[in-house]
C-alpha cells in the first residue's frame, strides 16, 4: 500500500483510504438519485393501489364459490372451510357456531353452483343460484347474495390492484343475504 506523508504535518495518510471516501460519496449519491427516481415513477402507481378499492375478478370468485360448495358437503373438509373461508364477522352475523354450522351441513350430500353474477355495486359482491341436495327430500334451489372479504396483508394490496384483484386463496365469506328460492 502506497503511503503519503504530509511534509508540513508529519502525518500519513492512505491513498486507499481516500479512494475509498471518494468511492463511498458517489455510491451514496448514485443510491439517491436511484431512489429519487423510483419513487418518483412509484408514486402514481402506490396512490392508485392504496385509493383503490379492493376487488375479485369474477372468474376468482367462481373458482372460491365452485371449491367450496363442492368441499362443504364433506365432514373432512367441513372444519377446514370453517376455520378458513369465513369471516367472524360472517360467524357472528347469522350466529352459525362451529357445531350448527356442522349439523346444518350434515344435511345435505351435495351443492351446485349454477350460476355467478358480479354486483355491480360492490366490488366484492356476488350473486350466487346454488341447488341444494338433501341426504333425504327433494332438492331445491335458491339465489344468495354475498359480500367476499381479502384476508392478509399482500393479498388486500394485490386486491386494489385493477388488472389482479384479490388471489383466490385469500378469499373469505363476509356476508350473506338471501335473495329468493328458485325451486
Amino acid at each position: 500500500m502506497d503511503r503519503m506523508v504530509d511534509a508540513t504535518s508529519g502525518q500519513a495518510n492512505s491513498a486507499s483510504r481516500q479512494s475509498r471516501g471518494h468511492g463511498l460519496r458517489l455510491w451514496r449519491r448514485l443510491s439517491i438519485t436511484f431512489l429519487a427516481v423510483v419513487s418518483t415513477a412509484a408514486a402514481p402507481f402506490l396512490s392508485v393501489v392504496f385509493v383503490s378499492q379492493p376487488q375479485v375478478p369474477a372468474s376468482t370468485a367462481q373458482e372460491f364459490f365452485y371449491n367450496y360448495y363442492r368441499q362443504v358437503t364433506r365432514a373432512d373438509d367441513r372444519e377446514r372451510l370453517y376455520r378458513e373461508d369465513l369471516t367472524r364477522y360472517f360467524d357472528e352475523s347469522i350466529g352459525l357456531d362451529w357445531q350448527s354450522y356442522n349439523n346444518w351441513w350434515n344435511g345435505w350430500k351435495q351443492v351446485d353452483v349454477k350460476r355467478i353474477e358480479s354486483d355491480s355495486g360492490n366490488p366484492l359482491g356476488f350473486n350466487v343460484w346454488l341447488s341444494y341436495y338433501p341426504a333425504h327430500g327433494q332438492p331445491t334451489s335458491e339465489e344468495d347474495g354475498f359480500t367476499l372479504a381479502c384476508s392478509g396483508f399482500w393479498a388486500s394490496l394485490e386486491a386494489r390492484i385493477p388488472a389482479l384483484g384479490c388471489p383466490v386463496g385469500h378469499l373469505r365469506f363476509q356476508s350473506q343475504i338471501f335473495v329468493s328460492e328458485v325451486i
